[in-house]
């Protein structure tokens, strides 16, 4: 007669074991899932948030929310302006971005092209990607000549008063940087100086970028630091990214700025431009 047992053998109780571990898997970290939503519902605002609203947005009570807000600012996920006491996505979730970003076979052609215009002109050249909140950059190339730099990975940009920012507005549909320019456009007393003054002239300047492929903008962003920026196009056509050219003003000549945007075009434009630019 076969003995009975009321232990499992080892190769139930490993099955057992195999099961659990497929539930908690599918189960997952429910904090986790919070967080994540949380960070979803700031990347989809195009301005720093107060709790009230992203309490509603998340559907999160205030209270619960703010833990949560409290360890994301610890990661540097999220910010919280000190002045408004809003909240915004802070430098590691952009930087998180443009990792995830930089897997993607346009833009590891984009980062190349970016190496390419470095190369020729040694200068600093940035790479912008368009996000929800405008302009941010996601890789820099630094050349061999100094300039004082205060964008990096993660920087977003000011659409009005920088280079790439304006061939973000001339390429991209207009509804998508209509409020972000009329915005800058009416606080003139911000940090930076915008390029143009009111959307008249940057109809006018748009047009321009689009006729001619590129725009130089000369200390907006920067004292005595021009950059000259063109986009990057995939094979479909689309705007994938935004290339800026960096150095001092002193250190272009009429025919040396000349040369730079040439090589910046040729470069550029090995990719797939519109057919009615």
């Amino acid at each position: 007669m076969k003995k009975q047992s009321g232990t499992p053998t080892s190769a139930a109780y490993t099955d057992n074991q195999d099961e659990l571990a497929i539930q908690d898997d599918r189960q997952g970290v429910k904090s986790v899932e919070i967080a994540g939503r949380v960070l979803e519902a700031l990347t989809a605002q195009r301005i720093s948030v107060s709790l009230k609203e992203l309490s509603q947005e998340t559907r999160l009570p205030p209270s619960k929310l703010h833990r949560y807000l409290t360890s994301l600012i610890r990661t540097r996920l999220v910010r919280q302006d000190p002045r408004t006491r809003f909240y915004q996505l802070d430098s590691f979730a952009m930087e998180l971005g443009a990792a995830a970003m930089h897997s993607s076979d346009a833009m590891i052609e984009a980062v190349r092209k970016q190496c390419m215009v470095r190369d020729a002109v040694n200068e600093t050249v940035s790479l912008a990607i368009w996000s929800s909140n405008g302009p941010i950059i996601v890789h820099v190339e630094e050349s061999s000549r100094s300039v004082l730099m205060t964008v990096r990975p993660g920087t977003l940009l000011p659409l009005c008063a920088t280079a790439a920012g304006i061939v973000f507005a001339a390429f991209l549909p207009p509804h998508m940087t209509k409020a972000l320019a009329a915005a800058e456009l009416d606080s003139l007393h911000g940090d930076h100086t915008p390029i143009v003054k009111s959307i008249g002239e940057l109809n006018e300047l748009l047009a321009r970028v689009k006729r001619d492929m590129y725009v130089v903008n000369r200390g907006h962003l920067l004292p005595g630091v021009m950059a000259v920026a063109s986009p990057l196009f995939d094979q479909g056509g689309r705007l994938i990214g935004v290339l800026s050219v960096i150095g001092r003003e002193h250190h272009a000549t009429p025919g040396g700025e000349r040369d730079l945007i040439s090589n910046l075009l040729h470069i550029a434009e090995h990719t797939a431009a519109p057919a009615d630019r």
